[in-house]
């Protein structure tokens, strides 16, 4: 799972309406999960004043069928009904999704939300490192 926060800022009155669509996108530019929302979860874009500053934050899951490998992490504005991209999509920079391979393996769940699938234990001198692999279906 991804969060990324903004801090959107207006010169003037935005005309429309948009969504902000967040894509993992691989290194064949083929769409591994996208997600689309108001950039504004109290007001449309269309309703923004002038010279405003609004702060927001999204989460984009990450699915199991990425698998290892690199992605580009993309952001875009979009028209809510037609889907239709507005503007320019801004590459946010470069994702790495590291295989899962824990050492120990585990099926712990808590509060039917929370599981923890595994762990790594290293010793380090005296201290002991260790490595949980955590997964819930909601941020």
């Amino acid at each position: 799972m991804i969060k990324i926060n903004t801090v959107w800022g207006t010169t003037a009155i935005p005309e429309e309406n948009l969504e902000v669509c967040l894509a993992l996108v691989d290194g064949e530019s083929t769409n591994i999960t996208s997600k689309c929302q108001p950039p504004d979860t109290l007001m449309g874009t269309a309703e923004w004043p002038a010279n405003d500053l609004r702060r927001a934050s999204y989460v984009l899951p990450i699915p199991a069928e990425a698998g290892p490998g690199e992605y580009e992490l993309a952001m875009a504005f979009a028209d809510p009904v037609s889907g239709e991209r507005v503007g320019e999509t801004a590459v946010l920079g470069n994702l790495v999704v590291h295989p899962f391979a824990p050492e120990i393996i585990t099926a712990v769940t808590w509060n039917g939300g929370i599981d923890l699938l595994g762990s790594d234990v290293h010793e380090n001198g005296d201290d002991l490192d260790v490595t949980l692999y955590w997964q819930t279906d909601q941020p």
